[in-house]
């Protein structure tokens, strides 16, 4: 405890995490805000931060503040530290969740849907204006906080911040489960249906939708398909478009 105290470094860099994490999902609201026209709490996490934002500003303010006046190599590294990042973390996403959490796939000059030429170019913009316009004023800012009080508060956004963590790993996996039972149900209807009719099929999906599942969204999955309307899900997609219909309507209503 007494190496941390003296070692404040760490400590500074851990809240300058949270901090432009929490920039990060304000730019993503106001950018969703202008383009849909409505508030979306915007990121995986329930709290108001965006992780991928608070690494990608730290990995560059911490390699590219030396370079603060030179905009060209700014924007540049910026540009392609931001879309590596972006793409590593679609991609892992996609990976555990089985699902595209965004998708840039109508985009001209995309790479396989995660990332495109057009968010690059806003990357490397924000990258410049980030290490020469906001970083400094936010070393000054965090110097101001005694180091007892740094430490407390980065506790608590750590343990904040783990808890918002494995309460979403659990809800996307039960909403996984979720989608796999619906997934299976559909199957099963659909190989009696086979003897019946396609018409009784129908039917016996929409009063199981009415009775059952589908009519049944938890806080977690509203918050999926209203901050994430492009998600795309990989393995029971049928259901997913269902389930996705249905919120819809609901919302509508």
């Amino acid at each position: 405890m007494h190496l941390l105290l003296e070692n404040n470094h760490i400590l500074t860099w851990i809240l300058y995490f949270f901090i432009y994490a929490f920039i990060g999902w304000i730019v993503e609201v106001v950018y969703h805000v202008v383009k849909q026209g409505k508030f979306v709490n915007r990121g995986m996490l329930a709290g108001t931060i965006c992780p991928i934002y608070g690494f990608g500003s730290v990995l560059l303010t911490y390699l590219l503040f030396p370079y603060r006046d030179k905009t060209l190599i700014l924007f540049l590294s910026s540009a392609l530290i931001c879309t590596f990042l972006e793409y590593l973390a679609g991609l892992i996403l996609d990976k555990l969740f089985h699902k595209r959490w965004w998708d840039y796939s109508d985009n001209k000059f995309n790479l396989g849907g995660y990332v495109c030429l057009e968010f690059l170019l806003y990357w490397g913009v924000g990258g410049i204006i980030l290490v020469r316009d906001i970083h400094t004023s936010m070393v000054n800012m965090v110097s101001l906080i005694p180091i007892q009080l740094l430490m407390v508060v980065d506790i608590l956004f750590l343990i904040i911040f783990i808890i918002d963590i494995i309460s979403t790993v659990q809800s996307i996996l039960k909403f996984n489960r979720k989608l796999k039972l619906l997934s299976e149900m559909r199957e099963d209807i659909y190989k009696v249906s086979d003897k019946i009719g396609e018409e009784v099929a129908d039917r016996t999906l929409n009063v199981m939708d009415r009775s059952l599942l589908i009519s049944k969204f938890t806080a977690r999955e509203k918050r999926i398909f209203s901050a994430f309307p492009n998600i795309k899900e990989n393995r029971y997609r049928d259901v997913f478009l269902e389930l996705r219909d249905k919120f819809d309507e609901w919302q509508s209503k």
